[in-house]
């Protein structure tokens, strides 16, 4: 795996110490300072488990520590650093800790730009990234909620602990909020991937500098059913 060390003072000496400890576990790793953080490739032997490994890195941490997926090949490198730097700078400013991100198709879409994927989640979430933070928090758990339960507002109800007539009447609101009905294939499936990317990636649903990027206007929509 590929680790990306924020570099301070301090976070330095925690470098070394990392590499110590692990080279006392018999783990090898070699590392290669850059200005800003110090960027590590750890090899992993067959007797210790990534569990042990992330312990050890989380337990020296003195700074902010980007963790990539593992990987088999060291060809692969190239391909996992991405997801070590992007760990790292996606965890807010003097943040101590570990962040590693998952190979998923929507983590390497998003790292691939960063940029362009902040303009896509705004444009299509924009309307409930701008509510207040109980009322954005509500709409969002709702989602994930109905999402998980296939759209059954019954199962949605049942996980939120709450009336399927307040997950539907939920599920309306952040429809008017999207300016779209989630019925449409193609709408849906834009409102999973920025759901999606920001449940990856928190820093995602700040502000874009482009305000062109926020997303369509609240609208009324016609009034259907959704989930059983």
């Amino acid at each position: 795996m590929v680790v990306a060390a924020e570099s301070t003072p301090i976070a330095d000496k925690a470098k070394v110490h990392l590499e110590d400890v692990l080279r006392r576990r018999g783990t090898a790793s070699a590392w290669r300072s850059q200005p800003d953080r110090e960027i590590g490739i750890i090899y992993r032997g067959s007797g210790q488990t990534l569990a042990e490994i992330l312990e050890v890195v989380s337990a020296t941490a003195a700074a902010r520590v980007g963790v990539s997926p593992e990987f088999e090949r060291l060809d692969m490198t190239s391909r996992a650093a991405p997801f070590a730097r992007t760990a790292l700078e996606t965890m807010p400013a003097g943040t101590v800790g570990v962040n590693q991100i998952s190979d998923t198709p929507i983590s390497a879409l998003v790292i691939a730009n960063l940029d362009s994927t902040r303009q896509f989640v705004w444009r299509v979430l924009g309307g409930v990234l701008t509510l207040p933070d109980d009322e954005r928090g509500t709409h969002l758990a709702t989602a994930r909620a109905w999402l998980d339960a296939d759209g059954s507002a019954a199962q949605t109800a049942s996980t939120l602990y709450c009336h399927e007539n307040t997950v539907r009447y939920r599920m309306r609101r952040l429809e008017e909020r999207l300016g779209c009905s989630l019925s449409s294939p193609t709408r849906l499936a834009e409102f999973v991937a920025a759901l999606q990317a920001i449940n990856t990636f928190p820093d995602l649903a700040s502000h874009p500098a482009d305000e062109s990027a926020v997303g369509r206007a609240a609208s009324p929509l016609p009034s259907r059913p959704i989930g059983a």
